[in-house]
């Protein structure tokens, strides 16, 4: 018999859906005076017993049909008895509370960022990697001291399995994820999350309705300078926002699109591009999530340096929402390789950056040059800063191992993350609207952003 003391924080507004709920694993409960309590009582109890995925389902249906009522929040504690533990999926919820959680990546490319993330996240565990290749597959698994799989129901019937993440050829990511979500699994989705915004809209919808989290690689998101510069456009340190651009003057060899490894690359049916798609999306997701949604873009695109399919180099104008207008150019035909740089230009202020690395902060009302040089001085050029633009490996893992922290983090606290799918598909309805555009010669209008 265990006998459970805890219970869940929800938030709720009248006549809306439930906007969160979670497990907080400590003997404390968020439930509140009802009109019907004698009803909705029994049924929260039961939801607990049933635990994780069927719970959560669960309350947004109980508070859906009760959005009539009037709940208080109001703590209290709560305690019953049942015969088995609770539940978080497959896992019992204290050892997803109070030990590590596990994770499986699945493709073994960019996968091995994955890898070295999962492992550097205190409280995660890398139970095993999945590839078709076993000449990839066999040395992973010894090097990272883990299981091997093949086959990915192999992986998925494993319960110490509670996060998969996919690292795959990019027009694999969503039937993989589907297979995943239906196992009960919590996602981690590399870039770009699918190459077409109506699969990835399915997965949202699959995601949802399996009550899963998932979230999307835009690690960009969560470095601190970035989240500086978002702060101040959107606290109108800029005044009005008049210029938005992003510059990736990137370099790869032919090598790079050859192989084994190499061949869907630079590919419509699984890159979903080149230049613009697989590198550039973080360029384009930083500009829509700096400046707000894309209104429209226009768009041109080529192939000037390699044996491809699809295109190695595009340059596109984006009118934003807000106003701005802004300029857009990827490439990775520039020898030897530059750095990514974008530029926001404001009728208050301007802000420039080098991939990682600030490169001017000028504010109107910082005539002595303080903010500035303070700015500088904690995010200015460091030479520990890892580039991607000659090399796709040489990219720091730091990012991944923040979102995989984030994952972990969101199903304690019961809330999305903070690179969710729903965010993570502007950035893709952008790129295959400049793409429209660069073959019909048209402007394209698009539905918003993040």
């Amino acid at each position: 018999m265990y006998r459970w003391s805890c219970c869940s924080p929800v938030i709720w507004e009248p006549s809306t859906t439930m906007r969160r709920s979670t497990f907080c694993g400590q003997a404390w409960a968020v439930i509140d005076s009802v009109h019907q309590p004698d009803k909705v009582i029994p049924q929260l109890l039961e939801m607990l017993r049933e635990g994780g995925r069927r719970y959560n389902q669960g309350v947004h249906r109980l508070l859906s049909d009760l959005a009539s009522s009037t709940i208080f929040l109001r703590p209290f504690p709560l305690t019953f008895a049942s015969t088995r533990p609770l539940q978080l999926g497959r896992r019992p919820l204290e050892s997803v509370m109070s030990a590590e959680i596990g994770f499986a990546v699945v493709g073994l490319g960019m996968g091995r960022h994955h890898c070295k993330a999962v492992q550097n996240a205190p409280g995660a565990r890398l139970v095993g990697v999945c590839d078709v290749d076993a000449e990839r597959l066999g040395p992973a698994a010894e090097e990272y001291g883990c299981k091997a799989w093949s086959h990915l129901d192999e992986l998925l019937a494993d319960d110490e399995v509670d996060v998969v993440n996919i690292a795959t050829p990019s027009g694999t990511h969503v039937e993989l994820a589907l297979q995943a979500v239906a196992a009960g699994k919590h996602l981690i989705v590399e870039k770009p999350a699918d190459i077409r915004v109506d699969r990835i809209d399915a997965l949202i919808a699959a995601v949802d309705k399996a009550g899963v989290k998932a979230a999307g690689i835009f690690q960009s998101r969560l470095d601190p300078l970035n989240r500086q510069i978002r702060d101040a456009v959107a606290g109108g340190k800029l005044g009005n926002l008049i210029g938005v651009h992003g510059h990736l003057p990137w370099y790869r060899k032919q090598t790079y699109y050859d192989g084994p490894h190499g061949s869907w690359k630079g590919t419509w049916d699984m890159d979903g591009g080149g230049s613009l798609m697989n590198q550039g999306v973080h360029t384009v997701d930083l500009l829509q999530w700096f400046a707000g949604p894309v209104a429209s873009v226009m768009g041109m695109f080529g192939v000037f340096g390699h044996d491809i399919e699809a295109e190695d180099q595009t340059v596109a104008l984006l009118r934003f929402e807000c106003g701005a207008i802004g300029t857009l150019f990827t490439t990775t035909c520039a020898y030897p390789g530059f750095d990514q740089r974008l530029m926001l230009y404001g009728s208050d202020g301007s802000v420039s950056k080098r991939e990682g690395a600030l490169d001017g902060w000028k504010m109107l009302n910082d005539e002595d040059g303080a903010q500035e040089a303070k700015m500088l001085e904690s995010f200015g050029a460091k030479a520990d800063k890892k580039s991607g633009a000659a090399d796709p490996l040489a990219v720091s893992f730091d990012g991944h191992t923040q979102i995989v922290i984030d994952l972990m983090d969101a199903l304690r606290e019961g809330r999305d993350p903070h690179i969710s799918l729903d965010s993570a598909r502007h950035a893709v309805e952008i790129i295959n609207s400049i793409y429209e555009s660069s073959r019909t010669g048209k402007e394209i209008i698009l539905g918003g952003g993040s």
